[in-house]
C-alpha cells in the first residue's frame, strides 16, 4: 500500500586491503622460516622419505609410456585450478600467510628439489608437456587445494533507511551519549585509576533490564583504556559459556591469555591453579587419581599456587579491570560461579571486577538455588561498591525517535507527519510547569509506555515495518500508540486485536469505545503482575485509540471499518487514501470519472464514508471543484447532492471564514458564480438554492443572502428549466423543481409557492400539450398513505396556486382531447369530481375498480 516501492540499497563490495595486511601472522612466518631452514638442512632425508612413502607406491604400476598417468596429473591440476577460480569467484582470497607459504614451498621445491641432478623425476609423455615433471603438477595443485581462503571485503555498513532495522545493542560509535552519563563514567574511571588494592575489588553497576548498563560499561571501559600503561582492561562474558561448571575454567583461560604478553610463566601457573580449583567439582574416582598424581609429583597447595600467582600479578605493576556483562541472563548456579570468582578464586591484588546486574533478578535466581540464608546480604559481601545509574530525562526520546525514524529516504510529507505525531503523543518538555502538575491521561503516552532507549528502538523497528506497508492509509497517531502497546504489553495488544477490549458506541454504531467491563476483568486478572500504575498507563493508551482527538485523519482506529487495516495491513475493499488524495488534486471531470470507477468496483459505500469526512479544502477553488465533481456523479446521486448541501449550507459560516476571511461580498460572489455554473445541472443548482431558502423559512439561523434573493434565483432557474425542456419534460422533474419555489409558510402551515414560478408553470402547461397531459395523468392522489382500496382521493395540492382558479384548469381540460385512452379516462374522472371536491373541500372515492386501478398505475409509473 506504500506509495512507491522501496528499493533495497545496492552495495558494491570493496576489498579491505588494510584488513588483508593486518591478518598476516608474524608468528606463523617465524614457524615457516624455521621449517624451511629445517628442510634445507635435511632435504636429502625428506626427499628419500617422499619417494618411499608416495612416489613409488603410486607409480609402480604405471609404465613410462602410459598416457593414463599423464591425464591423471593433468586432471588433478585442472581440478585444483578450477577450485582456485571458484573460491575467487565467491569472493574468497588466499591469506597473506598462505601466499608466504606457497612462495616458500615453491622456492624450496624449484631451487633445492626439482633441479637437483641427484633427484630423478617422472616426466609427461604428451609432446605438448614433454619435459615437465609430474611432481610440478602435483605440488602446484596440492598447494592450491590446501591453502587458506578468506573473505577480505570491508564490513557491511548500510546507510539508515526506512527499510533498516535498528540494533538495540550498545555501541559507542552508533549513537551519542543518549543518557548523558559520560561525565559520570569519567568520574568513576578516575577513582579506579587512582586506586590500588591488596585483593580484588568488585563494583556492581545496578539497573533494570534496558536501563543503559551496557552503555555505561562501554563508556567506563573507554575511559580506562586511556591509561594503558597502568591499566589492563578486558571483558569476560559468562553467558557464552555453555555450562556453569565451565565458567571458572573459561575465566582463567581468558585471564591467562590477557596476562601472557606481560608474563610468559603465569600461563602455566593459572592453568594449574584453575585445575586444582575445579578438582572439587569432579567425580570421586577422578579426584582420587588426581590426588595420587599430585602427591607423587609434589604439587604445591592451592594456597601456595594462589600466592605465586598473586605475586606474579603484583609484579606486572598494572591494575586489571575485568568487565562482566549480561549477568541478568544467567541461571542461579551460573551467577553463583561468577560471584565465587570475584570474591574467592580470583581474589588477586589490584584486580577490579565491574559487573552490570539487575539486582532483583540476581536475588530471585539466587533464591532458587536455596544455598543462601540472605541473598541481599551475600551480594553486599561480594560488592564493595554499588553504582546506581544516574536518572535521565525522557525528553531524550524525542530527538532519538526522530533520529531513528526520519531517515534521508523518507518523503518530506511523511517526515512532517511523523514529527507532528510525535509531538502529539509526547509532553512539551519546554513547558516548565509540566514536572509540577500531573499530565492528562492522553498526554505523554510515548514516555509512559517507553522506559529506555532499548524500548524506543524496538518500538521504532515495529513502527517502521507497519508504516512501511500502511503509510498514508492509516492515522499515524493511532499506529504509533498501537505499536507502543505491542512492545509494552503484547497481551493488551492481542486483546485489542481480538476486540475483547472494544465495544460499539450506542450513539455512533460505526465507532469503537472501550469495553469497560472487559477492561475491569483484565485489570483484575493482572493486578498483581502489572500493578495499578502500569494498568493506568495501558488504559490511557487504549482510551487514546478510541477517542477522536480532533487531529486524527479519516482512517482513525476509532472507526470500525478501519479496524482490519491496522492488523492485516491490507485494504480489502477500502479505497487507498493516497489514491483518494491524489485524485482530489485533479480536475472535477477526472474526479467524477475516478469516483464512478470506484462505484463500479463496488466501493461506493467506502467512497461515501471517506468523502463525508472531507469537509475542509485548501481554498475556495478546490471547494468549487469538489462541488461540481460531486454533483456530476450519477450513482447514488441523491447522496452526493445531500453531501454538497452539507458542505455549502451546513458549513456556511465556516466557509465564509476559512475561504473568504469573513468577506461577505467575496463569498456572495462565489455563490453567484456557482449558481450560474453550467457544469452543474439546473435541478441541482435549484436544490442548492432551495436548501439556502429553507434556512430562511425553517431554520433559526438564516444562511447568507436574503430570502428574496433565493426565491428570485429559484424562479429564474425554474423558468430556464421550462424553456430548456419545452419539447420533452418529465412530470417528476417539472413538479420537483416547482415545489422548490417556496415563498412562505402560511399560518395554517400550508406552503405557499412563489407566484412567479406558479405563473411560469401555468403558462408552460397551457401552451404545451404534452406537459399538460402529463400533469393530468398524475393529478389524482390518495388522501391517505398507504392507500387502501375504496379510499379517499384528492387532487394535486398546488393546482389552485398554479392556475389561480381551479375553474380555469377545468375549462382548459374540457377543451382538450387526448390520443391516449388512459389519459381520456383520467380526464373523465377529474371532470366528474372536480366541482364537488373544490366546492365541499373534501376527498372523494372512485367507485369504478378499473378507474381506481388506473389511477394507482399512473402514480406507480412516475418517471423522472
Amino acid at each position: 500500500m506504500s506509495s512507491t516501492p522501496q528499493k533495497i540499497q545496492k552495495r558494491t563490495k570493496e576489498f579491505n586491503w588494510d584488513g588483508y595486511f593486518k591478518d598476516f601472522s608474524f608468528s606463523s612466518g617465524y614457524w615457516l622460516l624455521a621449517l624451511s631452514l629445517l628442510f634445507i638442512l635435511f632435504s636429502k632425508a625428506f626427499i628419500e622419505l617422499w619417494d618411499i612413502v608416495i612416489t613409488r607406491p603410486f607409480l609402480k604400476y604405471c609404465t613410462m609410456d602410459n598416457l593414463i598417468t599423464d591425464w591423471i596429473f593433468i586432471l588433478y591440476l585442472v581440478f585444483a585450478v578450477v577450485f582456485f577460480i571458484k573460491q575467487c569467484w565467491k569472493g574468497l582470497y588466499t591469506t597473506l600467510n598462505s601466499v608466504a607459504f606457497v612462495a616458500m614451498v615453491l622456492l624450496l621445491y624449484f631451487l633445492i628439489v626439482r633441479y637437483d641432478e641427484t633427484n630423478n623425476f617422472y616426466l609427461f609423455q604428451i609432446k605438448l608437456l614433454s619435459g615437465i615433471a609430474y611432481a610440478n603438477c602435483f605440488v602446484i595443485g596440492t598447494l592450491l587445494l590446501i591453502i587458506t581462503y578468506k573473505s577480505y571485503f570491508k564490513a557491511l555498513i548500510v546507510a539508515p533507511t526506512q527499510l533498516s532495522l535498528i540494533d538495540d545493542h550498545s555501541s559507542l560509535s552508533a549513537y551519542t551519549d543518549a543518557y548523558s552519563r559520560a561525565t559520570y563514567a569519567t568520574s568513576v574511571a578516575k577513582h579506579i585509576m587512582n586506586t590500588s588494592t591488596n585483593s580484588s575489588f568488585a563494583i556492581a553497576v545496578v539497573g533494570e533490564w534496558g536501563s543503559g548498563k551496557t552503555d555505561f560499561l562501554l563508556r567506563l571501559k573507554e575511559e580506562l583504556d586511556n591509561d594503558k600503561d597502568n591499566t589492563l582492561v578486558f571483558d569476560f562474558n559468562p553467558w557464552r559459556v555453555s555450562k556453569s561448571d565451565a565458567i571458572i575454567e573459561e575465566f582463567f583461560k581468558t585471564l591467562s591469555k590477557e596476562l601472557k604478553p606481560y608474563n610468559q610463566s603465569i600461563h602455566s601457573k593459572l592453568k594449574d591453579y584453575s585445575k586444582r580449583i575445579l578438582q572439587t567439582g569432579k567425580e570421586v574416582y577422578f579426584r582420587f587419581f588426581d590426588t595420587l598424581i599430585n602427591e607423587w609429583g609434589g604439587d604445591d597447595s592451592i594456597q601456595k599456587q594462589y600466592e605465586l600467582i598473586n605475586k606474579a600479578i603484583s609484579g606486572l605493576s598494572k591494575r586489571i579491570v575485568i568487565f562482566i556483562d549480561d549477568m541478568d541472563r544467567l541461571t542461579g548456579k551460573e551467577v553463583m560461579e561468577v560471584l565465587r570468582i570475584m570474591r574467592n578464586t580470583a581474589n588477586f591484588s589490584n584486580m577490579f571486577f565491574v559487573a552490570s546486574i539487575d539486582q532483583q533478578y540476581v536475588i530471585n535466581v539466587l533464591k532458587g538455588t536455596k544455598d543462601f540464608a540472605n541473598e541481599e546480604e551475600y551480594l553486599k559481601k561480594v560488592f564493595q561498591l554499588t553504582i546506581t545509574l544516574p536518572a535521565f530525562k525522557k525528553s531524550i526520546f524525542i530527538p532519538l525517535i526522530k533520529e531513528y525514524l526520519l531517515t534521508d529516504d523518507l518523503e518530506t510529507r511523511h517526515k512532517t507527519a511523523i514529527t507532528d505525531a510525535v509531538s502529539k503523543i509526547t509532553t512539551d518538555f519546554g513547558d516548565l510547569s509540566i514536572p509540577f502538575f500531573p499530565a492528562a491521561d492522553h498526554d505523554n503516552i510515548l514516555e509512559k509506555l517507553t522506559e529506555n532507549s532499548r524500548d524506543l528502538k524496538r518500538f521504532c523497528n515495529s513502527f517502521k515495518l507497519a508504516f512501511g506497508t500502511l503509510q498514508d492509509e492509516i492515522d499515524i497517531h493511532d499506529l504509533m500508540v498501537l505499536e507502543l502497546l505491542r512492545n509494552r504489553n503484547i497481551e493488551v495488544y492481542n486483546r485489542i486485536r481480538n476486540r475483547f477490549l472494544l465495544d460499539f458506541d450506542v450513539d455512533k454504531s460505526d465507532e469503537f469505545i472501550l469495553n469497560k467491563d472487559n477492561w475491569e476483568q483484565f485489570a483484575k486478572e493482572n493486578a498483581a503482575a502489572l500493578g495499578a500504575d502500569e494498568l493506568k498507563k495501558l488504559k490511557a493508551a487504549v482510551d487514546y485509540l478510541v477517542t477522536d482527538m480532533g487531529y486524527k485523519n479519516r482512517r482513525k482506529f476509532k472507526e470500525i471499518h478501519n479496524f482490519y487495516l491496522y492488523f492485516s495491513y491490507q485494504l480489502f475493499n477500502l479505497i487507498s487514501l493516497k489514491a483518494f488524495n491524489d485524485v482530489l488534486e485533479k480536475s472535477h471531470s477526472d474526479i467524477t470519472a475516478k469516483f464512478d470507477e470506484w462505484n463500479n468496483e463496488g466501493k461506493g459505500q467506502e467512497l461515501i464514508h471517506i468523502t463525508t469526512r472531507v469537509t475542509e479544502f485548501k481554498d475556495s477553488d478546490t471547494l468549487k471543484k469538489m462541488i461540481i465533481a460531486y454533483l456530476n456523479i450519477k450513482h447514488n446521486h441523491e447522496v452526493w447532492l445531500e453531501l454538497t448541501k452539507k458542505l455549502l449550507v451546513t458549513f456556511d459560516k465556516y466557509n465564509k471564514n476559512k475561504y473568504f476571511k469573513d468577506d461577505e461580498a467575496l463569498y456572495e460572489q462565489f455563490l453567484h458564480a456557482l449558481m450560474d455554473n453550467q457544469d452543474i445541472s439546473l435541478i441541482d443548482r435549484a436544490e442548492l438554492a432551495g436548501r439556502y431558502l429553507a434556512t430562511h423559512l425553517y431554520d433559526g439561523e438564516p444562511a447568507i443572502l436574503t430570502k428574496t434573493h433565493w426565491q428570485e434565483k429559484l424562479s429564474s432557474l425554474f423558468e430556464e428549466f421550462l424553456k430548456n425542456n419545452d419539447n420533452a419534460v418529465s412530470y417528476t422533474g417539472m413538479m420537483s423543481f416547482y415545489y422548490l419555489n417556496k415563498f412562505e409558510i402560511a399560518p395554517d402551515d400550508r406552503v405557499l409557492i412563489n407566484k412567479k414560478a406558479s405563473s411560469a408553470l401555468k403558462t408552460f402547461l397551457l401552451t404545451n400539450d404534452a406537459a399538460f397531459e402529463q400533469y393530468v395523468r398524475h393529478i389524482l392522489r390518495p388522501y391517505y398513505q398507504p392507500y387502501s382500496t375504496g379510499g379517499l382521493v384528492v387532487f394535486e395540492p398546488f393546482l389552485e396556486q398554479i392556475f389561480g382558479k381551479w375553474e380555469e384548469f377545468r375549462d382548459h381540460l374540457q377543451s382538450k382531447s387526448f390520443d391516449d385512452p388512459d389519459s381520456e379516462k383520467i380526464k373523465k374522472i377529474i371532470l366528474n369530481h372536480i366541482d364537488s371536491f373544490y366546492t365541499n373541500q373534501k376527498g372523494f372515492k372512485i367507485s369504478d375498480k378499473s378507474d381506481e386501478k388506473l389511477m394507482l398505475d399512473m402514480l406507480s409509473n412516475l418517471k423522472s
